[in-house]
């Protein structure tokens, strides 16, 4: 299912963030959960890097929600656009959909139910809505397919450049 809504009122069990390689939380969606969440979802993204270091692109690391009503929330690092030369495009779109199929494999992992996916790598990293679209679209299939029999009661995606 689509909403259109903010994800810090989503009904789910986790939401993800979109999140930079050193969990920052300086800018966009990522900015707004933050915000909402507060100080211990901050202090539990800085422990989490100050054990990793940092989270490579297609990863994710779980942190608590602080002040939010979820189980957790899952800080995911997709590709930036940028970072990829012209020859290499497509290996970008590759990293993103590998960043969602990771967040879908952590969900069933953990035993989430629910989880609300904004579109990872929209915003500050500018990957193209037609981009997205197409791989949102293809993530969902995926999750039909190999993951809605398993364990997942509701999949939402929550763009937030309608």
């Amino acid at each position: 299912m689509v909403y259109v809504q903010d994800i810090t009122s989503a009904s789910v069990e986790a939401i993800v963030n979109p999140a930079n390689e050193d969990l920052a939380n300086t800018g966009g969606c990522a900015d707004i959960i933050s915000t909402a969440a507060g100080p211990t979802f901050e202090s539990d993204c800085k422990e989490i890097i100050t054990k990793k270091k940092k989270v490579e692109v297609t990863e994710n690391e779980i942190s608590g929600p602080g002040k939010l009503p979820f189980k957790c929330i899952i800080n995911a690092v997709g590709p930036k656009w940028a970072s990829y030369d012209d020859n290499h495009k497509i290996s970008c779109l590759d990293d993103l959909y590998l960043t969602i199929r990771k967040v879908l494999d952590t969900s069933e992992k953990k035993k989430i139910k629910s989880v609300a996916i904004l579109p990872i790598s929209s915003g500050t990293v500018l990957i193209t809505a037609t981009h997205l679209l197409s791989l949102w679209v293809y993530a969902q299939v995926l999750l039909l397919v190999f993951f809605a029999q398993r364990f997942f009661k509701i999949l939402e995606f929550m763009p937030e450049f309608v």
